[in-house]
């Protein structure tokens, strides 16, 4: 059965043992994960209080689901898809609990556990609708993190890479869903091809559950990665550099460096590192802090605003800067290719 992760620590349940190791674990991601009822951001579990700053709390279910399956097989899929409708029950989906959006889980709903289906397939030759074989290919089962066959490929899927790739979903060749009605189904652009269209169009979790994916992959390109830290001493300088940053946005956007300009650091370091796994333990902790209250918003600003009205996208920027509450980050990232 699933329950809040702090219920431990609370009156009405308190064990000492248990609550030690909730209290070390706190903010480790891996912990949260591997925890049936824990979401990474805690308020999506109960939105009033954070219990474990308070021991003489009482603890209820909040917006934890009642009860949960852990699915490692599809027929587990099948079974309670079925077992929901009958019932006319909420069902809701989790993978590790990392949906910002609160997805992963409501209150007095059913869970589908999806964290342990983490088999990962490569395959050599794939054929694809009849056509010639696609050359290096790999199946993901659902539980592969981070909600690769769920909220990455499903809503929205973009990186990086993508204005040289295309979108992640642009790659998959293949899924394996159970629709609403219990049936299990093979998905590509010429099986059930409605359904690989609408998958493709950020409905994830609408018209069924997906099992695996078939992706296509690349090998890993050069990448070069810099880290900048600038700090502004007033408001004026904070408003210059935005601004500045704003107008180089299309830069980036066209290939970066490709006029050959170069960067001068006063203080310069300089690594060459085989593979960007290499590159993510040197730079990146092992696990992202969580277990904190977090609400996010996001709002994705095209191409043609930046260009053509960089002025009045920074005096947005500076407004909501002005309006933000303490402990509020305003984050600007290239992230749509």
């Amino acid at each position: 059965l699933p329950r809040p992760s702090a219920t431990s620590c609370t009156r009405d349940q308190f064990n000492m043992e248990a609550c030690t190791i909730t209290y070390t674990n706190w903010m480790n991601s891996k912990w949260r994960s591997e925890q049936v009822g824990a979401m990474e951001y805690y308020n999506w579990e109960m939105p009033n209080v954070l219990i474990i700053y308070n021991l003489n709390s009482s603890c209820h279910q909040g917006s934890v689901p009642v009860i949960a399956v852990n699915a490692t097989l599809p027929e587990y899929f099948q079974a309670m898809i079925k077992f929901a409708a009958k019932y006319h029950l909420r069902l809701v989906i989790k993978i590790t609990g990392s949906d910002i959006l609160a997805r992963s889980t409501a209150p007095r709903s059913f869970l589908l556990w999806l964290h342990y289906m983490e088999n990962m397939t490569l395959i050599s030759q794939y054929s694809s609708c009849g056509s010639a074989n696609v050359t290096n290919v790999v199946r993901l089962g659902a539980g592969v993190q981070w909600g690769g066959t769920g909220g990455f490929l499903q809503g929205g899927s973009h990186s990086l890479l993508s204005s040289w790739k295309g979108l992640g979903v642009d790659q998959v060749l293949q899924y394996d869903v159970v629709t609403v009605d219990g049936q299990r189904k093979i998905v590509s652009q010429c099986q059930n091809s409605d359904l690989f269209y609408a998958l493709s169009g950020g409905v994830g979790g609408t018209y069924d559950v997906v099992v695996s994916v078939v992706l296509r992959i690349f090998r890993s390109p050069h990448i070069i990665g810099t880290l900048l830290s600038i700090e502004a001493s007033n408001e004026a300088l904070y408003a210059t550099l935005i601004r500045d940053f704003v107008r180089f946005l299309p830069k980036l956007a066209e290939g970066g460096w490709n006029n050959n300009t170069d960067f001068v650091f006063l203080a310069k370091t300089t690594a060459f590192i085989p593979s960007f796994y290499e590159a993510y333990k040197l730079a990146l902790t092992p696990s992202d802090p969580t277990g904190y209250n977090m609400l996010l918003g996001s709002s994705l600003i095209s191409d043609t605003v930046v260009r053509n009205r960089p002025d009045d996208l920074v005096q947005l920027f500076l407004q909501m800067k002005r309006l933000s509450v303490k402990a509020t980050s305003l984050l600007i990232n290239h992230v749509a290719g």
